[in-house]
């Protein structure tokens, strides 16, 4: 069975995605890994506990939260009208930080896919490229990653825009996600990202038609974007196409910052509706 490993702070934001983390695992049938580093500073107050004391009661506390959250999530499973798959869910939490111990648990469990919530206050792709957590998360994993802004409406999944370039295809990710969309009966639509502004139209509709040939998913239709205003462009085709997830793969950060390194990335991307679905260099 599939694991989808959750990171979380105990944050609403995180909370919320721990939540679209188990509309997911109930559709995939996917077990859920809730996941808590505690983070313990060096630096002990003067008057107070000893440092192992502070740990320990801080290592207490958080797998209180941790089990408080699973019974949150097991009684939302069990409260839904339908008879659909009721994950397990399990709890970890450990000394240490996100990006010590993340890539160490990684290695030592194999994980289907992560989900977090966006801890940014500027929104989660200028979190995402100007370093954070989040992009630590994603250089070091093998799996995708799914960043989920804190207002995004948990709707089924019934439209997932895959960003790519058509002349540098990305089969393993497309099936990956075809494989995903599949479990929601969703629409995938490729979108062929480019910079050059005139491009053979006939020949890239047919490294589309190869594409869906060789992944074959019926359901699969074709968009291109093209010039130097990509950022603009895919948000407002999420908006007017009502997009319930945007997937890209993460091949080299100058990919990620001339796309969406600008100065008005916040407003003309409103990624804060839609879950973005990151895949890692070494999954390709």
């Amino acid at each position: 069975m599939n694991t989808i490993l959750v990171l979380t702070d105990f944050s609403k934001r995180a909370e919320h995605a721990a939540e679209f983390a188990l509309t997911v695992a109930k559709k995939t049938n996917s077990e859920i890994l809730l996941y808590n580093a505690v983070f313990t500073p060096n630096v002990v107050p003067a008057e107070t506990t000893p440092p192992y004391l502070e740990t320990r009661n801080t290592f207490e506390q958080s797998a209180q939260k941790l089990e408080n959250l699973t019974k949150k999530l097991v009684t939302k499973s069990q409260a839904l009208d339908d008879e659909s798959f009721s994950p397990v869910i399990n709890y970890l939490n450990e000394i240490g930080s996100i990006t010590g111990n993340v890539p160490n648990l990684l290695a030592r469990r194999k994980i289907w896919m992560i989900i977090m919530g966006d801890k940014s206050k500027e929104g989660m792709l200028d979190r995402f490229i100007l370093g954070s957590d989040t992009y630590y998360i994603v250089e070091k994993s093998k799996c995708p990653v799914i960043l989920v802004p804190e207002n995004v409406y948990l709707t089924p999944l019934k439209k997932i825009a895959f960003a790519t370039d058509l002349f540098d295809p990305d089969y393993n990710v497309l099936e990956f996600v075809a494989d995903f969309a599949r479990h929601f009966e969703a629409e995938i639509t490729v979108i062929h990202v480019t910079a050059k502004s005139k491009e053979n139209n006939a020949e890239t509709a047919a490294k589309f038609e190869e594409m869906k040939a060789r992944v074959d998913y019926p359901n699969m239709l074709y968009e291109e974007i093209r010039g130097e205003k990509i950022a603009k462009a895919l948000a407002e085709f999420s908006q007017i196409e009502h997009v319930d997830m945007l997937v890209m793969i993460h091949k080299h950060r100058p990919f990620f910052e001339r796309i969406f390194h600008a100065s008005k990335t916040k407003e003309l991307m409103n990624y804060h509706k839609v879950p973005l679905m990151i895949f890692p260099n070494v999954f390709i």
